[in-house]
């Protein structure tokens, strides 16, 4: 259903979108544009497959008149999404994009998200403050919505909070509960960590491994030795960084 009603007939057919679980379908007069080589089940809403929440959470998709998601590759959500589009709320995900269990996204303006970016369970990436305030001493009212962009090979660990505002650059980590909301491209160093709230860097010296085998491989060298530290050897560096698909 989701497919025929927001792709054109040539692409719905070859079902890319596969929705998974309980999932509330509030509005979906918005309009979707999927990028690149259509493959059946390429952008999958709803899988459980992070083992962090309950498999039966419900998810919601509210896409209202006027909106738009443009996913430019393969991307997944786990169980207990929320895709919350209102206003002209423009929504872009990457190729290859990842998302944990209970993770929000909220727009009303713009929120764009790197490609090979993933985000942890229980974060909420909104581009709006939702309200709209006065400043009794003058009368003016500020808007209330602004830009989100997420850089490429990001890392956005567990409760993070991405506000309007927020603009990262590649390969950046935050670190859990963690709150965005300024632009970090301006500050020194390829490889930020940020922590905190409001985030700041921590670090510019680390990036995330993404590969399962070089993870697997760590692991079992810490169980055998009680912990410690590893130094990666070239061979190993070198693939370090290449994410698994």
């Amino acid at each position: 259903y989701l497919n025929f009603r927001l792709l054109p007939f040539r692409v719905a057919w070859r079902l890319p979108v596969f929705v998974y679980g309980p999932t509330k379908f509030y509005s979906l007069a918005g309009t979707v544009e999927i990028q690149g080589p259509i493959k059946r089940g390429m952008i999958k809403l709803g899988r459980e497959c992070g083992f962090f929440s309950a498999q039966k959470k419900f998810s919601m998709i509210l896409l209202d008149a006027g909106t738009k998601i443009c996913f430019q590759g393969p991307c997944i959500f786990d169980v207990g999404y929320v895709l919350r589009l209102t206003d002209s709320a423009y929504v872009e995900f990457g190729k290859h994009t990842r998302f944990g269990s209970g993770v929000k996204i909220l727009g009303e303006h713009s929120i764009i998200i790197g490609s090979y970016t993933g985000v942890s369970h229980d974060t909420c990436i909104m581009d709006s403050n939702m309200h709209f305030t006065v400043d009794i001493t003058s009368s003016l009212v500020a808007d209330k919505a602004g830009e989100v962009i997420i850089g490429k090979y990001n890392w956005i660990a567990c409760g993070c909070l991405i506000r309007k505002g927020a603009v990262t650059k590649d390969y950046t980590i935050a670190a859990s509960k963690s709150l965005l909301n300024k632009d970090y491209t301006r500050l020194e160093g390829d490889f930020l960590t940020l922590a905190g709230s409001p985030a700041k860097v921590v670090d510019t010296r680390r990036r995330r491994i993404f590969s399962a085998q070089i993870e697997a491989g760590i692991s079992q060298v810490f169980r055998k030795n009680g912990g410690g530290v590893q130094q990666l050897t070239p061979e190993q560096l070198a693939v370090s960084f290449i994410r698994s698909e």
